[in-house]
């Protein structure tokens, strides 16, 4: 219908080329909104009463969802005088924010605040508790609590990706059904029940997807009416978000529009790039809802490779599952299934698994931070869920492929294989398949174990070296920890003569709610600047250094650094791994494996012989069993 197997080995090696590509240009990823600091700080113990409490947030919150409650040690409210949000004008959804919140004169003792709010850009929960003191020492409330997934948000979750992948996997498997050699009427047939799958599907997904705001903003501490209205015709959020339901309700009318023509007329390539258009929109705006966020300049790269991993992972699941319902069905369609699909269906499935591994893999170390992250955090648990279910997966596909090939299906069983045997395998995976999508609702349900709940501490300074230019810098922290620290450059020019002395040398710091403090730095002699007395707070903070030097242009280095939290988990040796290095490495593995098998795939396919004049295999290729052979005994012909 729409080529040979070669075609399609060819679209597979193309489509994992896209994949590597993608990997290569690595941006930074985004997550839940999260706490990066607080003044008064968690334990600080202040002298006087403070006028107000400042929550320094990762990302955009929203207002109208924030509830701040403050005790003092005996229990009793203290009532705040006003809660407001502090951001730069024009500021996106992935910039830091800083909730601040109106006290009143606050006596002697300690005080709890208990906070929670919405993150703008994916509507997900984040909550915590700090303490601090007035002329009263205190101590830590601790780590912000991990928040655990909504229930009702995973189900719909769940039930717009069963949607979505029944439409990707019935497209799929309506362009893998090649031209009619039992009769026309099986195949008028089985090609309605895939475009009514494909047009169900898209209309479940679209309404999974309408309910799903409703139920984040409902699920809030403000008011769920106000939230939404803001979220739906204000935010980015928005935008996003229509343009995933019109995708999908647009695509669900234009497979009902395929309905009416002839079953058995090939649809113009036209048609089918504009489904697959929609199809694409919809997944492309469902990952700017998510955990990729919305910065469209920083975050391509990770946009890109989730929306890989979503199609290639919802194409193959969806149609397993699409395989599974088509397979409850007369036994002529049911020839027609296995002959003209399922033998088929092989080499692009092995493609979307690649693809989903490779891509999956890289998006592991974005969203986790260590192996110790990965061990307990409740993301990382999943993942490990969902992981072990794609295997179970894969082993049951892998056996339906070796079922499909009597001789190999002999050897290994050394017995007479049960006629409904490749039924039962197509139909436990496509069971583990809608199981798998549960778990990867819960992920994107639950917040990545990156941030500083999941930081590790730096055991001493925090050393690093750069070159700008002919310079060559060592940029050193000490003591490297929560309060006044020594911040040095060490400056070396590499060529000989000099071309000048280095006048000044001004360093910016930026901490990690977005505030900047930029000072010049003080020269003690022998190369050396120093900044003394910076009070640096936990989290992740940047230093921009500048050195001048006469009739030359500034010579410009930035730093990244973590300043480690005294609350976070202390962990050593491998659990305290950074991931990301390792991820992408496996990632970009993967995909030259890949790679490799494709082309090998490809090679292979061209070589087959042909019987002279003949355009189609004349029989079942590749050692698949006769259609007549593979009908269930006992089941009627009609």
């Amino acid at each position: 219908m729409f080529g040979g197997s070669h075609r399609l080995g060819r679209g597979v090696v193309v489509a994992l080329v896209v994949t590597a590509a993608a990997l290569v240009g690595a941006g930074p990823a985004s997550a839940h909104a999260e706490l990066v600091g607080s003044s008064p700080s968690d334990g600080e113990n202040v002298l006087h009463s403070p006028r107000r409490v400042l929550l320094h947030v990762s990302e955009s919150v929203e207002l109208a969802a924030t509830k701040v409650t403050i005790t003092d040690g005996a229990g009793r409210l203290v009532l705040t005088s006003s809660v407001t949000l502090r951001t730069r004008p024009g500021a996106d959804t992935e910039e830091p924010t800083t909730l601040v919140v109106g006290l009143p004169a606050l006596d002697r003792g300690q005080y709890r605040v208990s906070w929670s709010t919405l993150s703008s850009d994916d509507l997900h929960t984040t909550s915590g508790v700090l303490v601090f003191g007035v002329g009263q020492p205190v101590e830590q409330a601790g780590r912000t609590a991990e928040p655990t997934p909504s229930g009702g948000e995973s189900a719909l979750r769940w039930i717009g990706l069963l949607g979505l992948g029944l439409t990707l996997g019935s497209g799929l498997l309506l362009l893998l059904l090649g031209p009619a050699r039992v009769g026309p009427r099986p195949h008028v047939q089985v090609r309605r029940r895939m475009l009514v799958a494909a047009a169900w599907g898209a209309l479940v997904a679209a309404a999974a997807g309408a309910a799903l705001p409703v139920v984040q903003a409902d699920g809030s501490s403000g008011s769920g009416s106000e939230i939404l209205r803001r979220l739906l015709l204000h935010e980015t959020y928005a935008v996003w978000w229509w343009t995933h339901e019109a995708a999908l309700l647009i695509l669900a009318v234009g497979i009902a529009a395929l309905l009416r023509m002839s079953p058995l007329r090939t649809p113009r390539h036209a048609a089918v790039a504009g489904l697959g258009g929609l199809g694409l929109a919809a997944v492309v705006s469902g990952v700017l809802m998510g955990h990729a966020g919305v910065r469209p300049s920083a975050h391509l790269t990770e946009v890109a490779v989730q929306s890989v991993h979503v199609v290639a992972a919802l194409t193959w699941t969806g149609a397993v599952v699409a395989a599974g319902l088509l397979l409850f069905t007369r036994a002529q369609d049911l020839r027609i299934i296995r002959t003209d699909v399922i033998r088929r269906f092989g080499a692009v499935a092995a493609g979307c698994v690649g693809a989903a591994a490779a891509s999956g893999a890289y998006l592991a170390g974005h969203r986790i931070l260590t192996p110790d992250a990965l061990l307990h955090s409740v993301y990382g648990r999943t993942l490990l869920i969902k992981i072990s279910l794609a295997v179970v997966a894969g082993m049951f596909g892998l056996c339906s492929t070796v079922l499909l090939r009597p001789a190999l299906a002999g050897r290994l069983w050394k017995r007479r294989i049960p006629p409904g045997a490749l039924r039962g395998a197509l139909i436990a995976e496509g069971l583990v398949a809608v199981v798998l999508l549960g778990a990867t609702a819960m992920l994107a349900s639950s917040a990545p174990a990156v941030g500083q709940r999941w930081a590790v501490g730096q055991d001493g300074p925090a050393a690093q070296s750069g070159t700008a230019g002919d310079l060559v810098e060592t940029f050193t922290v000490s003591p490297n920890r929560p309060g006044p620290s020594f911040v040095s450059v060490d400056i070396f020019d590499s060529r000989r003569p000099a071309p000048g002395p280095i006048r000044t040398v001004s360093v910016t710091l930026v901490a990690p709610d977005g505030q900047r403090l930029g000072r010049t730095a003080i020269d003690s002699g022998d190369g050396s600047w120093v900044l003394a007395g910076e009070r640096l707070r936990p989290g992740v903070w940047r230093a921009r250094v500048q050195a001048t030097r006469d009739g030359l242009p500034p010579a410009t280095t930035t730093y990244t650094w973590q300043v480690p939290d005294p609350a976070a988990r202390q962990v050593t040796g491998f659990a305290a791994t950074v991931l990301r290095p390792w991820s992408t490495g496996l990632a970009l593995l993967l995909v030259g494996l890949a790679l490799l098998l494709g082309t090998v795939l490809v090679g292979v396919t061209r070589r087959r012989p042909r019987p002279a004049g003949s355009s189609a295999p004349a029989g079942p290729p590749d050692g698949l069993v006769d259609s007549d052979r593979l009908v269930d005994q006992g089941a009627p012909h009609r």
